[in-house]
């Protein structure tokens, strides 16, 4: 079977992703021992983009420690991304923390058991 798409949707394929950059303010303080973090997203927008940098940096920024969650639901479609975690019992900021998703496993009684990375408060 051959597809074929219109030619305005193939250069949107073909065009390049948007990129954003953000740098913590301690930066300079970390020197050689800091990393470059990148990700990409399939957002349209520069704000989108914008938005995702800010959410990574609020990660990554400082150090960060490893936590398990289980989440209701089939999500092994957030390995990968940024979450907000609120409540549970693991000492999260009550307005919400940044999380990365390592990894996700579903499980059989229609839960996730997420694997996360958080910063060090």
């Amino acid at each position: 079977m051959t597809t074929t798409v219109s030619v305005s949707y193939a250069a949107w394929l073909k065009s390049p992703e948007l990129t954003e950059s953000a740098q913590s303010a301690d930066a300079a303080r970390w020197s050689t021992q800091g990393v470059a973090i990148a990700a990409s997203s399939p957002f349209a927008t520069e704000e989108g983009a914008a938005a995702e940098a800010a959410r990574v940096l609020a990660l990554m920024a400082d150090p960060t420690v490893q936590d398990e969650l289980l989440v209701v639901g089939r999500r092994s479609d957030l390995t990968g991304h940024c979450i907000t975690g609120v409540g549970g019992g693991l000492d999260y900021d009550p307005a919400g923390e940044s999380l990365y998703v390592l990894r996700a496993r579903e499980l059989a009684d229609n839960t996730t058991a997420l694997v996360v990375l958080r910063r060090l408060r």
